[in-house]
């Protein structure tokens, strides 16, 4: 069996388009074919960064994706993703920490 031309283009674009879907969620540090949960937290301020590490234990399980400031409560609103495994039970707690003396605040 012969493959035309078309086949063949229609085939490396397809390809071409997979590859830059895993490359730029790799990018992102999300893997497609794992699964995550956002959880959202608020604090009276702010010393995160977008992509700083959320972690259990030492271990991280995720990372900030969004933090935005909302002027009505003059709270800073975080979003961050865990790894679906993970369960939370309503009484969780999550707390911001150090990372380091130059490397700015994680949650934990």
């Amino acid at each position: 069996m012969k493959l035309t031309r078309e086949i063949k283009t229609a085939f490396l674009v397809i390809v071409g388009i997979a590859v830059f879907i895993f490359g730029y969620s790799y990018l992102k540090g999300l893997s497609i074919l794992d699964s995550y949960n956002t959880f959202y937290t608020e604090f009276d301020y702010n010393a995160l960064k977008q992509a700083s590490p959320v972690t259990i234990k030492g271990n991280q399980v995720g990372k900030i994706t969004t933090i935005k400031y909302d002027f009505k409560t003059g709270k800073t609103r975080v979003a961050f993703t865990v790894i679906g495994e993970l369960e939370f039970s309503k009484n969780s707690k999550v707390r911001m920490y150090d990372l380091g003396l130059m490397e700015g605040k994680g949650l934990a």
